[in-house]
């Protein structure tokens, strides 16, 4: 047996995934992503070693350099002059929070919707300077917010169920081994998405593949409940779905020491997984509460309308390098999109 299949079989959420299937059969690919990433103990974002930046899987446009935390806190300053309200989801360390603050003028309140404790301990050293920062452990826990809500980085991590053409669609799932094995059966609530491809079905080839995360879908449901002025604010990897079907192998992908790795079922809890965002899910979540759309943007994009104004001088040349990696189409530019919706 190879080392990454004796991992698999030794790492502590591995065998608790392997549990589960031994008990379901074959066990959804939600499912096991969910375990995967969020076991609150051992889960690959809960099991306390770092997975941004440098020494950990990915990049982010936080781990940049404070830049990018300083242009959201202008636009919102533009968008919300006086005090308001911002929150913030799946903050990691809190360094986009230090960074916003560091650079926001005017009274602010900041709430974190964290529900690990070991990351809200990190977060609360991390803005000990900063007072009229909040915790709470979920959406729920929210009060009625006028300012921002923000996502940054977040939705793309939600669970994806995955689906692959053979002549018809098939829900595919994880048996024993942590291999690919289809589900018994297609929920109906999936029924209704794979109508839209209705038409492109002829066309399409055996193992074309689809992922679908109504969990970031009612995530973002939930929180536009708790705007009652203002705007959300989701930047990711991600796309209109027509542009995400035109992947035939799909988006889910797994990341290991900045390498994409070949197999997401891999060595589960030690590797990031994750599936472009489907921005006009997203969207259209957004707007059955009764949100209305900025037209969807690249990162680049957003930025540089920005730039104008935020340097109001000649930028020094650290700005400079930032502003580069986080615009580059071949960095962080184009990869990722900015949904905007207001109440």
């Amino acid at each position: 047996m190879d080392s990454i299949s004796e991992r698999k079989h030794i790492n502590p959420v591995a065998a608790i995934i392997r549990e589960e299937i031994e008990r379901a059969g074959v066990l959804s690919f939600a499912r096991f992503m969910e375990l995967a990433l969020y076991h609150p103990e051992h889960g690959y974002y809960f099991r306390g070693q770092n997975v941004i930046g440098n020494s950990g899987d990915f990049f982010t446009s936080v781990s940049v350099g404070d830049l990018f935390g300083q242009m959201l806190a202008h636009w919102i300053a533009r968008e919300f002059p006086g005090s308001m309200q911002i929150v913030e989801a799946g903050a990691n360390k809190g360094a986009l929070a230090r960074d916003i603050l560091n650079a926001q003028r005017g009274k602010v309140d900041y709430w974190i919707v964290e529900p690990s404790p070991r990351l809200q301990r990190q977060q609360r050293i991390t803005l000990a300077n900063h007072s009229h920062v909040h915790w709470v452990q979920s959406l729920a826990e929210l009060p009625p917010i006028r300012g921002a809500i923000i996502s940054n980085e977040l939705l793309d991590a939600f669970p994806v169920h995955v689906f692959r053409w053979n002549g018809r669609w098939n829900e595919m799932g994880v048996q024993q081994n942590f291999a690919w094995a289809p589900m018994p059966a297609i929920p109906i609530w999936a029924e209704e998405r794979l109508k839209q491809l209705h038409a492109l079905e002829p066309h399409l080839p055996n193992g074309f593949q689809i992922e679908f995360s109504p969990a970031a879908e009612n995530w973002w449901r939930s929180a536009a409940s708790k705007l009652t002025e203002g705007a959300m604010l989701a930047i990711d990897y991600g796309d209109e779905a027509q542009a995400l079907w035109s992947k035939l192998n799909g988006t889910l992908r797994s990341f290991r020491n900045h390498r994409i790795a070949d197999d997401p079922l891999a060595i589960p809890g030690e590797q990031d997984i994750t599936a472009s965002v489907n921005f006009t899910a997203v969207r259209e979540a957004g707007e059955e509460a009764g949100l209305k759309s900025d037209r969807l943007e690249s990162q680049a994009t957003f930025l540089s309308k920005l730039a104008r104004e935020f340097f109001a001088g000649s930028p020094a040349s650290n700005q400079v390098r930032q502003f580069q990696t986080l615009t580059h189409p071949e960095h962080l530019g184009r990869a990722f999109k900015v949904l905007v919706q207001r109440r």
